[in-house]
């Protein structure tokens, strides 16, 4: 599918349906952040994003008003380190390859001399839970340079602040398009997603025989989901649309043709193209993007952790990639050209600086 001005007119034609649908005389804006706030609901421990309300539990600040200018302007201590400035924030995709990466993140930082409290990695970081799904309180994320962890899109700016200013208040995202922090993210065939994922959720289950109603019911059953209610479902739609509400992700999958699906999975998509994608099935050029991205992990190889062969019979992945994972195999395919085009340009470029390139090159 070509992503261009095809999209672009796809977009804008889903969100007007979706608007009109919703508030025909409302804002962009108020609806926006009328149906968040809906979504989220008074059970939620999340507070919608926007004004004084956001994810971080105020409005943004500046950097400067929490780092002296010593802090600040200090020189890097090895080459491509992240800057107070211009963190490195690794999306976290669940069941996607991506555990050893934050390791990997973690602890060739601090064996580089960086220091451990300007991490925040679950796991690794000390003081950081394994199970934590927001960073600390905002304050002390001011310094942090490496971030990583299953956060959505979009939350960060909320944590540790901008150096300019951010009107970082709405559910649609066009306020991202100058971000303030370097963004990666890794991404695997949905599919193979999917059974890894039902595979920890069913540690004893034989899938060797299992038909496709089987595997259906169970990745939408309660079981295939966390205590907090996160599902299997259409993770790279959940971390990149800066949705939070869950049953809107689980729809992408279960309702895949509905307007407000489409539009996710196309939003999730804008999204991406603003982060350095690596594709896990093509692990040779992912390696070499990532060691451009991120010079001082030049000796990780991180995508090659054994993948054993799929349980799953044939056909229920076909039928998968054709209903449940009919959206996300669209983000899917945007993903591994975007790490294509990514990748040509740092091939391209002449230029010794490790700053990510500007990649709007898929919207």
């Amino acid at each position: 599918q070509d992503h261009s001005m095809g999209t672009v007119k796809r977009i804008d034609h889903l969100r007007q349906e979706y608007l009109e649908k919703y508030s025909p005389v409302k804002s962009r804006v108020e609806t926006a952040r009328e149906r968040l706030r809906e979504a989220v609901g008074p059970n939620r421990n999340r507070k919608f994003v926007g004004g004084k309300e956001n994810l971080g539990g105020g409005g943004l600040f500046s950097r400067e008003d929490k780092v002296s200018k010593e802090e600040l302007n200090a020189p890097p201590l090895f080459e491509g380190q992240p800057s107070i400035r211009r963190p490195l924030v690794y999306y976290h995709q669940r069941d996607s390859l991506g555990s050893y990466l934050e390791k990997a993140l973690y602890k060739t930082y601090v064996a580089k001399g960086g220091k451990e409290a300007e991490t925040w990695v679950p796991c690794w970081t000390p003081g950081v839970e394994c199970e934590r799904s927001l960073p600390r309180p905002r304050g002390e994320m001011a310094r942090v340079r490496v971030i990583a962890a299953h956060l959505p899109f979009g939350v960060i700016d909320t944590h540790i602040g901008r150096i300019e200013g951010l009107d970082f208040a709405t559910l649609w995202n066009k306020e991202f398009d100058d971000l303030s922090y370097q963004c990666l993210t890794t991404i695997r065939h949905p599919v193979d997603r999917l059974e890894a994922c039902a595979r920890r959720y069913f540690p004893n289950r034989n899938f060797e025989t299992a038909t496709f109603d089987e595997v259906y019911g169970l990745l939408t059953s309660t079981a295939g989901a966390s205590s907090a209610g996160v599902s299997c479902l259409a993770e790279p739609v959940r971390i990149f649309s800066s949705s939070l509400a869950e049953d809107d992700i689980n729809g992408v999958a279960t309702d895949p043709e509905a307007i407000r699906s489409e539009l996710l999975a196309e939003w999730a998509m804008e999204n991406m193209n603003k982060c350095v994608t690596l594709v896990t099935d093509s692990p040779d050029e992912a390696r070499e993007l990532l060691h451009h991205v991120v010079p001082w992990l030049s000796e990780v190889r991180f995508i090659d952790k054994d993948m054993s062969a799929s349980m799953w019979p044939a056909d229920v992945r076909l039928e998968l990639e054709q209903t449940l994972a009919r959206n996300e195999m669209e983000v899917y395919a945007f993903a591994k050209n975007l790490m294509a085009r990514q990748l040509e340009r740092y091939r391209q470029s002449s230029s010794s600086s490790h700053e990510l390139p500007d990649f709007d090159i898929g919207f």
